[in-house]
């Protein structure tokens, strides 16, 4: 039973650092998107 205790508490730590490394994702994303909004109008005001 202490076995299946400690398993449940990795199992809880990996999904923990998974959905921070999701969250990293979705901010790289964010960033991507940003940075290539910027880009696209600089492109777009200086044909």
């Amino acid at each position: 039973l202490e076995a299946q205790g400690a398993e449940q508490e990795k199992i809880k730590e990996e999904l923990k650092n998974l959905s921070e490394g999701q969250n990293n994702i979705v901010k790289t994303q964010d960033d991507i998107s940003t940075k290539l909004s910027a880009i696209l109008a600089y492109l777009a005001n200086h044909p």
